[in-house]
């Protein structure tokens, strides 16, 4: 966002006091409309029925000296650039800004994950690393996407078809946790799935398993699939307390006592024979 940036002794100039209001009014418009353009204070004639302003203004602040005539038919703001950055300025500002944030996204999910994304400029650039992994094009992250966070105790396992099978041995092993990162998986998401793969008995190595699934491309339809099962299984039924199980103990034995003091209908019909 730009700011079209006023001097703090405008409201006492000479120029400023020698103008109408309108021709004020005019002024402050068209100084954001500059700004917004990045135009370096020109303000074309035609632009004039958009502040509601007329000539007679325009004329009022060129005599004052606050705008200068331009040959094209329109104005400029007198010294705008001794008040504001110029538009090459901002441009190369922003540039700047727009190459920081791609190579800080660079730093954090390529080069900390130890991936060589083809098509990043910065990886492109660097070359592939020792050890380095081409990272597929299904399981790069996005920077952009958010979830979220879930509540771990509420995890449902994912079915464990392909649980028993040992993944390759080669390749390099890598954390789960900077594997499950780089599928765009958050930490709590992180917590609850690497917490089911541990409740299976049958899982020798989690890190083996991910790192596995992860060499072969289908770690992240094993997420998604996780994902799924996740949000519409209910939730599962909590295992009483001690407090629960002593009250539902109490209940059944005066169950018991009220059973107890109950006539047999066999006694009532005899007693009236």
């Amino acid at each position: 966002m730009a700011w079209a940036k006023v001097d703090d002794k405008l409201h006492s100039s000479p120029k400023w006091l020698g103008a109408t209001k309108g021709a004020r009014a005019l002024w402050v418009s068209a100084a954001s409309w500059c700004a917004a353009q990045e135009n370096d204070g020109y303000v074309p004639s035609s632009a004039l029925r958009l502040f509601s302003g007329t000539r007679r203004e325009a004329s009022c602040l060129v005599s004052v000296g606050l705008w200068d005539d331009d040959e094209n038919d329109g104005w400029h703001f007198h010294d705008w650039t001794d008040y504001n950055p110029d538009s090459g300025s901002q441009k190369a500002k922003r540039k700047a800004e727009s190459a920081g944030g791609r190579r800080g996204n660079h730093t954090r999910w390529h080069e900390k994950q130890g991936l060589h994304v083809e098509g990043c400029e910065f990886c492109e650039a660097s070359g592939t690393r020792s050890g380095g992994r081409v990272a597929p094009e299904s399981s790069r992250p996005d920077p952009t996407r958010t979830r979220t966070p879930t509540n771990s105790s509420r995890s449902t396992p994912a079915p464990r078809s392909d649980a028993r099978t040992e993944p390759p041995s080669d390749g390099p092993e890598h954390s789960p946790n900077s594997v499950l990162a780089s599928h765009g998986m958050t930490a709590d998401e992180r917590r609850a799935f690497l917490g089911d793969l541990k409740a299976d008995d049958e899982v020798r190595s989690v890190s083996g398993l991910i790192n596995g699934l992860h060499r072969k491309g289908t770690l992240g339809a094993r997420i998604n699939e996780w994902r799924e099962l996740r949000d519409i299984e209910p939730t599962r039924r909590r295992t009483p307390t001690d407090r629960q199980a002593q009250i539902l103990a109490a209940e059944m034995q005066r169950a018991h006592e009220a059973d107890a003091r109950v006539i047999p209908l066999q006694q009532i019909e005899g007693a009236h024979r």
